[in-house]
């Protein structure tokens, strides 16, 4: 995966199903500090929010609406909705 122009490893894991996945995600950024959080999530959070420092505190919980974004992430104000797939081939 690409965000910016920097490539970004997510931490997934692929032998679980895409459920499991967004909740590994959202336990991996919840309540924590944006320089708490690996390498990887840090390039992650700092490309789709805009003004952050390393001591903002990530929010993330899911949707539990049937809609096309998965999880919700906020620092501060900012709310963004992320939609988290899994697999290994593109689509369009």
């Amino acid at each position: 995966m690409i965000f910016g122009s920097v490539p970004v490893l997510l931490p997934f894991n692929n032998s679980k199903n895409g459920y499991q996945n967004e909740l590994d995600f959202i336990k991996k950024l919840n309540n924590k500090k944006i320089k708490e959080l690996n390498f990887s999530l840090q390039l992650f959070i700092k490309d789709i929010f805009d003004k952050t420092t390393e001591n903002d505190i990530v929010k993330c919980y899911k949707n539990i609406k049937k809609q096309k974004y998965d999880i919700f992430i906020k620092i501060n104000d900012n709310i963004k909705l992320i939609s988290i797939k899994k697999g290994v081939k593109n689509s369009v």
